[in-house]
């Protein structure tokens, strides 16, 4: 049963900010930061794009990735189970250090 009622309309199409709003939103970002410089950096902190890993950290990742899976595989099955504990500790440990350098914690 229809009555006659279409879906949505869809959003128009973005288009660049004109001086005139730019202005104005430089405006609003300056009066916050004065009104509540505390609320206006955590606001920006939240909004502020994400970083990529640097090569030198992705190239870290990957050697210390090959030489886990080289050592669980070259290991006697006795000392796996020992290893496999540890990593499991470390995990959460390397977690909450994390959380706590970023202020999480």
């Amino acid at each position: 049963m229809t009555n006659g009622a279409t879906g949505p309309t869809p959003p128009e199409p973005s288009r660049p900010l004109t001086e005139r709003e730019k202005a104005a939103l430089a405006k609003l970002a300056a009066d916050a930061r004065r009104d509540d410089p505390e609320w206006f950096d955590l606001l920006a902190a939240q909004s502020a794009p994400r970083r990529r890993l640097s090569p030198r950290v992705r190239n870290l990742l990957i050697q210390v990735v090959v030489v886990v899976v080289l050592v669980v595989a070259l290991l006697p099955t006795e000392w796996l189970g020992g290893l496999l504990a540890v990593m499991v500790l470390i995990g959460p440990l390397g977690v909450a250090l994390w959380a706590m350098r970023r202020g999480v914690l």
